[in-house]
């Protein structure tokens, strides 16, 4: 389970996500939960290189404001659930976001008033520990 508040100022829902940088270090960055992205993450460039993050190629993508084109990928090791997982990071020109592809299998509460609690739990379905009839 995975928990986090609805940012006070922005009045989005914000969970602290961990990833490694390139060399193996733990980082701690808060991400908005964003039900629009499609992706695993989306991170600035500031951040990308930072972490010291490698590009291993390109993706399209297209924003709800209707903006598209290729944007570059990155491998990327975050602790999501305590477990960590590779997935694939891709830079754009905003905040940090944690997409719905990382939220596969799972299911996202928001109580949404300032300073809320969001509420990212595994779905049982989902969970290989657990059989299902």
């Amino acid at each position: 389970m995975i928990i986090g508040k609805v940012d006070p100022e922005l009045g989005l829902p914000v969970v602290d996500v961990a990833v490694k940088d390139s060399g193996g270090f733990e980082h701690i960055y808060p991400m908005i939960v964003d039900t629009g992205c499609s992706f695993e993450v989306m991170l600035p460039r500031p951040m990308i290189y930072e972490l010291g993050l490698e590009s291993k190629g390109t993706t399209s993508y297209t924003t709800g404001k209707g903006d598209s084109g290729p944007k570059p990928t990155y491998p990327l090791m975050v602790e999501w659930d305590d477990a960590w997982i590779e997935i694939e990071a891709v830079e754009h020109d905003g905040p940090p976001l944690a997409g719905m592809k990382l939220c596969d299998g799972y299911k996202i509460m928001v109580e949404v008033k300032k300073s809320g609690r969001v509420v990212i739990d595994r779905l049982i379905e989902h969970d290989p520990k657990i059989q299902t009839p």
